[in-house]
């Protein structure tokens, strides 16, 4: 395979306008020295090289942070001692703090690649981890990359690290994640769902949906976060989905990772609920006496009921982000739930794949120009060459005609 054509894939991907914060594989034959050679020649990018650290009794993303901090020029108030003292969510709390701030630390210039060197297959990783560690790098201005070689040859779906795609018969492109379906199960709606499933299908667009991606004994509110991060969610918002603690939950993920105008595609169909203040005051109204009830079940039940506590939390988290909720759904022209899910929810279809990020390059790895049939210009190009400065041309398909 030819590397410097890989090398040459992978610059385009850095370059790309599309290039986002987040977890990356590459699925590439180049190995870690000679990455870490050519990203530490790009002018504009900040290259860090780690190792994932393996460990049998402690936490490996708590390793990584420490050796993480290490590479930081900068002095950053952070103290780990806590940490390796705390205990639940508190440390939980702490760990992320850490690593927000000390990603701001070393993360200092357009691009920053945090190379993870090593054996470790980044989609081995701990999932409770890779949330975390993704959560924390759409804190940073600056675009900030984690990545690692590909070693595995099997690559399952994986709803959190994207793959760029390196060698073979491919498809150059920072592949886009799952599209989640977050709703409410209600017979009433089997049509609207069925619609929509059939049509993401028939495109050939990837979904994930609890009916067939929540396996036996898979943890569902580890699921429901999956759902809140994702790069695109259908939300199908009807009467009985304000009233799912599940649904709620849920949406709280969703508006608590933000972007949420470009990420969430509404269904609505709020039944007899107001779309204004009065249905909104409503809602809330029924979620305070949910947690009232919840609070005077926590004062009945013996002991310290932490699952009581968790329960009112999340009630909490649901009130505070429901203006948030009703902001979107008043402002944002959502359509009519049978124009958008008839004929396999076209309309629907047609607004996700606008949305999409197109491929940066699409071809087969046969030497041939790089430009494809939609890229290739279809009308002469003029290049003006002034002073002493020589034009270099690399691959040409058509004619070239010098006039001097």
């Amino acid at each position: 395979m030819n590397k410097k054509y890989q090398l040459d894939q992978l610059m385009r991907v850095l370059q790309s306008s599309q290039l986002q914060s987040g977890l990356y594989l590459l699925d590439t034959d180049l190995n870690d020295d000679e990455l870490e050679t050519f990203l530490k020649s790009i002018n504009d990018c900040h290259y860090i090289k780690e190792v994932w650290p393996p460990t049998t009794k402690g936490n490996e993303l708590e390793l990584f942070l420490v050796g993480l901090h290490s590479s930081c020029d900068r002095n950053l108030d952070v103290s780990f001692d806590q940490l390796f003292t705390l205990e639940g969510k508190a440390k939980d709390t702490l760990l992320y703090m850490l690593l927000v701030n000390v990603l701001k630390g070393v993360c200092h210039k357009r691009i920053n690649v945090i190379h993870i060197c090593g054996e470790v297959d980044l989609s081995s990783v701990c999932s409770e981890d890779l949330h975390k560690l993704r959560a924390a790098l759409f804190h940073n201005i600056e675009t900030t990359l984690v990545i690692g070689r590909q070693q595995s040859e099997i690559f399952g779906e994986h709803s959190i690290i994207k793959r760029i795609l390196m060698k073979g018969k491919i498809r150059m492109s920072m592949e886009l994640s799952k599209v989640y379906i977050s709703y409410k199960h209600d017979s009433n709606y089997n049509g609207v769902l069925d619609s929509i499933k059939k049509g993401l299908r028939s495109h050939g667009i990837n979904f994930s949906i609890d009916q067939n991606s929540l396996l036996y004994k898979d943890n569902i509110e580890e699921y429901e976060k999956e759902i809140g991060q994702a790069d695109r969610v259908i939300m199908i918002m009807t009467p009985g989905y304000f009233k799912s603690p599940a649904c709620m939950f849920e949406m709280t993920q969703i508006f608590e990772y933000g972007r949420v105008e470009e990420r969430v595609f509404p269904i609505v169909d709020m039944g007899d609920i107001p779309r204004n203040g009065d249905g909104l005051r409503q809602i809330k109204e029924f979620w305070q006496s949910e947690k009232e009830k919840k609070a005077q079940e926590l004062v009945k039940e013996p002991g310290n009921s932490e699952f009581r506590i968790t329960e009112i939390k999340k009630i909490d988290d649901i009130i505070r982000r429901l203006d948030d909720l009703w902001k979107f759904i008043v402002h944002v022209n959502t359509g009519s739930i049978d124009e958008l899910t008839k004929n396999d929810a076209a309309m629907l279809i047609v607004a996700l794949k606008k949305s999409l990020p197109t491929p940066l390059v699409d071809r087969e790895m046969n030497g041939s120009s790089l430009l494809s049939a939609g890229t290739k210009p279809t009308t002469p190009r003029a290049v003006s060459q002034y002073g002493d400065k020589s034009i270099y041309i690399e691959k040409n398909s058509g004619d070239i005609i010098i006039i001097s």
